[in-house]
């Protein structure tokens, strides 16, 4: 599901294939799973199949480039049903999934600290912590979605259970690594989703309040936050200027034409938005770029299948409506309602919080359509938490 970082192991010429073989071959055993325990036809599943339907229809209608658009759509929604389905009937397994989850964590970000203080933990651009992961972005998002999970658990606990050192540990470890990776991505996702479950909890969850007053009335965090106060007025211009740094950090896309063209969010989401309102019934077709000659498959050397075609567009609400018009907009979102009542039912803020950060990673970094790297570890988050308590 994840990529790792080049100055430490130089994958195969064939690895991108035997990728794609792990991925559907587990999707083939979730689909066997889900079938011999008889999994529920829940209304996201239903929505996600109308998506489905919805983005193969103007895609093949309308899009530019039906090949790639459709391998695109079948990926996706081959190995994204799979996942909905079998997560539906492993109520008993979610405390060996969340072991196994936490495990999975603790074990990318072990493996990266040591990093910290060599120069391949920064191998792409000597600036941004990317630990054992291909990307400073990637290991943002990656520390992001997991420590919504962890900090989740950590709120809702019982006061009188003492939090396993490890736990705390991996807590800490992973906060600090997010920041060292000067991902903007993961910091605004995790903020933006806390603020959102904060703001739900007020208006329709307030069982869930006590989690955050919890810590609000602790000693320890009225500590940390005088501490943190007095650092920051000591050495402000310091902090300021790191500060400035983090947050207006450009970035940069690759094409064909060119190899450091500067462009911002702003102006791929300016482009989303423009060929939508060109095509707005119908979008330009599942997973296609922007710009059509920004699109460049690549294929397996030895097969000759198409194994990738990245793009890069960054929101996710402009980028749906770009692909699938108002249509497929319309569904997604219907979609997206319907995993987000069903984890409010579940009354697990943890789950919430999670749900919450994998869409709001998707604010900045488009990925939720991906299955062939980080999207996938999202996707597979996202069903997750959807899976009901222990009966």
């Amino acid at each position: 599901m994840l990529s790792y970082n080049p100055g430490l192991f130089n994958a195969p010429e064939h690895i991108n294939i035997l990728r794609w073989v792990v991925i559907f071959t587990a999707s083939m055993r979730l689909y066997v799973f889900a079938i011999a325990k008889r999994s529920p036809i829940t209304t996201h599943s239903v929505l996600f199949g109308c998506f489905v339907i919805t983005a193969f229809l103007t895609s093949v209608l309308y899009g530019y480039n039906v090949k790639v658009a459709l391998l695109k759509l079948f990926s996706f929604a081959f190995v994204g049903l799979s996942i909905l389905l079998a997560f539906q009937v492993m109520t008993t397994l979610k405390p060996f999934l969340l072991a196994y989850l936490y495990t999975y964590f603790v074990v990318v970000i072990g493996s990266s600290l040591p990093l910290v203080s060599m120069d391949v933990g920064f191998y792409l651009n000597g600036n941004g912590f990317q630990g054992i992961l291909s990307h400073p972005q990637a290991y943002g998002i990656f520390t992001s979605v997991f420590l919504a999970l962890l900090s989740g658990l950590w709120l809702s606990r019982n006061p009188s259970t003492p939090l396993p050192w490890h736990f705390r540990f991996a807590l800490f470890t992973g906060y600090l690594t997010m920041v060292l990776s000067m991902a903007r991505t993961g910091v605004f996702a995790l903020a933006i989703a806390f603020f959102g479950v904060l703001l739900f909890s007020m208006v329709a969850k307030q069982s869930w309040l006590i989690y955050f007053s919890r810590v609000i009335v602790r000693k320890s965090v009225f500590v940390i936050v005088i501490l943190v106060s007095a650092i920051s007025i000591v050495y402000f211009y310091e902090i300021s200027r790191h500060m400035e740094k983090f947050i207006l950090k450009s970035k940069y896309i690759e094409n064909e034409q060119s190899k450091s063209a500067l462009a911002s969010r702003s102006q791929l989401i300016e482009l989303s938005w423009n060929n939508f309102k060109k095509y707005p019934w119908t979008g330009i077709g599942f997973g296609l770029p922007s710009v059509s000659y920004w699109l460049n498959p690549k294929s397996d050397n030895m097969f000759g299948i198409p194994i990738e075609a990245s793009i890069e567009k960054g929101f996710l609400p402009t980028a749906v409506l770009e692909e699938n018009g108002i249509v497929g907009g319309v569904v997604f979102l219907l979609f997206t309602i319907a995993l987000f009542r069903r984890v409010a039912r579940q009354n697990e803020m943890p789950s919430m919080l999670l749900l919450a950060t994998c869409y709001a990673v998707n604010l900045g970094e488009y990925v939720f359509f991906s299955m062939g790297y980080i999207g996938l570890l999202m996707f597979v988050l996202v069903g997750y938490s959807t899976m009901e308590k222990k009966p």
